[in-house]
């Protein structure tokens, strides 16, 4: 279900522009049989039109009630969804060992690596604390392998939230799991929930958190700028 919701997503643009051609040429002939119906005179030519008539009648209903069908599940159903969680395929020896917290980025280090960038530390956006906020990672912090997402999602007209990321600089943003019940100071998954990165590209990402209320409006998102680095071999 979350893979047919994300293509309808993904090409929705598309599959309106490809309804309304195929519904541009059935009006047409829609309108064609209409004539031809109303100027045939034998009955058989007549019973002829008449079968064309509702063809055509029935691909231009079928079309939108596609094209209906389209925007309800893109519009209501889909921000609804709680999404499945993104988690690697586990082996025992990866669950069997915890990750380990990794400090963040200083000065210090810095001047050990040499020409390495710096990470790209913001501000936190839309965080508000002991209500919508990221305890781990924090903003500023390298992530890599395997990684707890903890944070607090305490809203009193909490209907849903969902945890994003997306490449710095992009308002592209991809799901990475969803809830809907309050979180404090916890796995945003679920106990064991682990954010396997270790096939994202390294460099600068964001991550946020959407809470949306019970009037299915989204309040501004808990988002923080991370530095994926790969593992270290």
């Amino acid at each position: 279900m979350e893979d047919l919701l994300r293509f309808l997503e993904n090409y929705e643009v598309s599959i309106y522009i490809l309804l309304g051609m195929v519904g541009v040429l059935y009006l047409r002939k829609l309108f064609l049989s209409l004539q031809e119906w109303r100027a045939s005179c034998f009955g058989l030519e007549r019973e002829s039109a008449q079968r064309r008539l509702s063809s055509a009648m029935t691909v231009v209903v079928l079309l939108g009630l596609l094209g209906f069908a389209e925007f309800f599940l893109v519009s209501f159903v889909s921000p609804a969804y709680p999404r499945e969680r993104l988690l690697p395929t586990p082996t025992l020896d990866l669950l069997a060992t915890p990750t380990p917290s990794l400090e963040p980025f200083t000065t210090q280090d810095a001047s050990l690596l040499g020409a390495m960038a710096t990470p790209v530390v913001s501000e936190e956006q839309g965080c508000i604390a002991g209500q919508l906020e990221w305890i781990a990672p924090l903003s500023g912090d390298e992530i890599s392998g395997s990684v707890e997402l903890m944070g607090t999602v305490n809203m009193a007209d909490l209907s849903f939230y969902k945890y994003e990321f997306a490449p710095a600089g992009s308002d592209t943003w991809e799901t990475i799991a969803a809830g809907d019940s309050t979180r404090i100071e916890e796995n945003l998954g679920g106990e064991g929930s682990l954010w396997y990165i270790g096939d994202k590209t390294p460099g600068d990402y964001q991550l946020r958190i959407v809470a949306i209320n019970r009037q299915n409006v989204a309040l501004p998102a808990c988002t923080i700028s991370v530095r994926i680095v790969a593992p270290e071999s």
